[in-house]
């Protein structure tokens, strides 16, 4: 496969990445700091976060415009400090990929009693945009893009958070990114 060349210039534009540390996330954020965006690598893991960046700088357009911040998008007090600690660096936002994504063979929950799959899913995302509108108005045009998967599940909106029935995780995987594909803000 050969490089795709597109020639745009991201400059003066921020971008969020989460589950960046990795995979296809880490490979977008790689293209928006070759085209010069200023961006944050969401990572769960502080030290896996700042390997990508030193990492993603050897490629970007401007080196210095790339970082990381710590989130954990299953928690929502992860999610609201995350917010918090970007509102006061940045006053606008151009780019939110929510790309974090989970699979689990066993039913486990958060801390805050939420099914794990769906809170990474569905409700992290979900809360990411919610909280960060204003920053994407002051930024527009902005972008949202949610990765999510072509797996089709029997959805059953009955019970999302799976305490009343056997959990699935291919069912319970395919519902939320289900869910979280057809979330309109």
């Amino acid at each position: 496969m050969t490089d795709l060349k597109i020639d745009a210039n991201l400059s003066g534009k921020v971008a969020i990445v989460t589950g960046a540390t990795g995979g296809i996330g880490k490979e977008i954020a790689r293209g928006l700091a070759k085209l010069g965006a200023t961006v944050i690598v969401g990572a769960r893991n502080p030290s896996k976060g700042e390997q990508v960046v030193a990492d993603l700088r050897k490629d970007a357009k401007s080196p210095d415009a790339v970082s990381t911040m710590t989130v954990d998008v299953s928690s929502i007090a992860s999610v609201r400090s995350f917010v918090s600690d970007f509102e006061k660096k940045h006053d606008q936002l151009n780019i939110l990929v929510n790309n974090a994504g989970a699979w689990f063979t066993d039913r486990k929950e958060t801390s805050e009693g939420n099914e794990l799959t769906l809170a990474t899913n569905v409700i992290g995302p979900y809360l990411l945009i919610k909280l960060l509108a204003d920053r994407l108005r002051k930024g527009e045009p902005s972008r949202v893009v949610n990765l999510v998967s072509g797996l089709a599940a029997n959805y059953d909106g009955s019970d999302i958070q799976w305490k009343k029935r056997k959990f699935d995780g291919f069912k319970s995987y395919g519902a939320s990114k289900q869910t979280s594909s057809n979330c309109k803000t």
